[in-house]
């Protein structure tokens, strides 16, 4: 966030909850509260209370503002600009002591306390291939081209994060490998299958298929997290086996999310229609299947449940950022966890179902993630090598 100093906005935050605040600095929280769905690099702590309450006042602001002008503007739009220029408002006219200020304190600490974690780079397109004798390819070790012939099909590199089969028209071998695609912690890589399914692995993952889909079904098996954007083929289904769960398709976009860290495996349907089933619930005997619409999601541990997604949120790591709602501290740690290859301890006392919001790119060094969760005022960090310990502010 670009024109805000954070520790000022965290800072009326807390006269607010105080009850403290004065006129100016309460309309200054109504513009920024939902910042993080417009700048990026921003975490807001979350309080069902407080949430509830600003969220109210806000929307009777806008309302007002909403009820003086008549120019044909739809609402939507105005509600945007009614956003955009009160906070630049507010800002120039309410807080630029304040911004000055903070400059000037606790930035050298915090340079200081999170240096070592500078080191620590983003992940990037990285991924190692598994072919059927065995034998590995460490793919961004290689240059572009053929990287290998599995009997029926030519696997190519195409660019940084791509690998491509094709099948070869002229092979008269009749046996079907299995290959093995997996990402590492920090890495991702993407893979275009046979029957032309596309496949975008995240990090700490991993896709088996065979080099040619033969009979009546398309097969494959996942862990960790996967978006897929299946080929149509109304005669041949598509399935994904993830954890406990089948997925059948025929032709669709969705995303799969069977970390083991996690507490259920999470199916995301973005278009298309699913068939979502547990593989035999050991305590209930029986199979659970559900049928998602677009905008669907599907939780799945011992039962199915199905829930409204929030697409933004789910596609954020495909599209290069971190999307938090909500979002307990342990969940939002085992995310940098994957990303950036680290390993977190939390102290005893810490509170790691505190929840945030925000919107941070995954191109950003640790530093600069840790130096957002930090600013919020309630957690802090000790960094040895690649082990990061969380602790809390007293």
């Amino acid at each position: 966030m670009s024109i805000i100093d954070k520790h000022i906005f965290f800072e009326i935050l807390r006269k607010y909850q105080q009850g403290q605040a004065s006129a100016e600095e309460i309309r200054f929280l109504h513009a920024y509260y939902h910042s993080f769905e417009v700048y990026p690099d921003f975490l807001v702590p979350e309080n069902e209370h407080l949430h509830a309450k600003l969220e109210r006042e806000i929307k009777n602001a806008v309302d007002n503002q909403l009820n003086q002008y008549q120019n044909g503007i739809k609402r939507r739009k105005l509600q945007k600009l009614a956003f955009k220029y009160a906070a630049a408002a507010i800002l120039i006219l309410s807080v630029g002591s304040y911004f000055i200020i903070s400059k000037k304190q606790g930035t050298k600490k915090t340079e200081q306390e999170l240096s070592l974690a500078t080191r620590i780079v983003p992940g990037g397109n990285n991924a190692i291939l598994t072919l059927a004798d065995g034998s590995t390819v460490v793919l961004n070790d290689i240059k572009n081209g053929v990287v290998a012939n599995e009997n029926n099909a030519v696997i190519t590199k195409n660019g940084d994060d791509q690998i491509v089969y094709t099948l070869n028209k002229n092979s008269s071998s009749v046996k079907v490998s299995q290959n093995v695609l997996a990402t590492p912690k920090g890495g991702t890589y993407h893979v275009v299958l046979p029957d032309g399914t596309k496949v975008w692995l995240n990090a700490a993952s991993s896709l088996t298929y065979p080099t040619e889909f033969i009979g009546k079904e398309r097969i494959v098996k996942v862990n960790g997290e996967a978006y897929f954007e299946v080929a149509h083929n109304e005669t041949k289904p598509f399935k994904v086996i993830a954890a406990n769960q089948e997925v059948a398709v025929l032709g669709t976009h969705f995303n799969v999310n069977s970390y083991a860290s996690e507490a259920a495996v999470k199916t995301t349907l973005l278009q298309g229609s699913v068939r979502v089933s547990l593989i035999e619930n050991e305590r209930t005997k029986q199979t659970s299947v559900v049928i998602l619409k677009p905008g669907q999601q599907s939780l799945s541990n011992q039962y199915l449940v199905v829930q409204q997604a929030d697409i933004k949120q789910v596609m954020g790591w495909k599209n290069g950022d971190f999307i938090f709602k909500r979002a307990p501290l342990d969940e939002i740690m085992r995310e940098l966890e994957r990303w950036y290859d680290i390993e977190v301890e939390f102290t005893t006392d810490i509170r790691i179902d505190r929840t945030y919001s925000g919107l941070l790119s995954r191109s950003k060094n640790l530093a600069t993630v840790l130096k957002m969760l930090k600013s919020t005022g309630q957690i802090k960090f000790e960094i040895e090598g690649k082990k990061i310990k969380v602790t809390e502010i007293n």
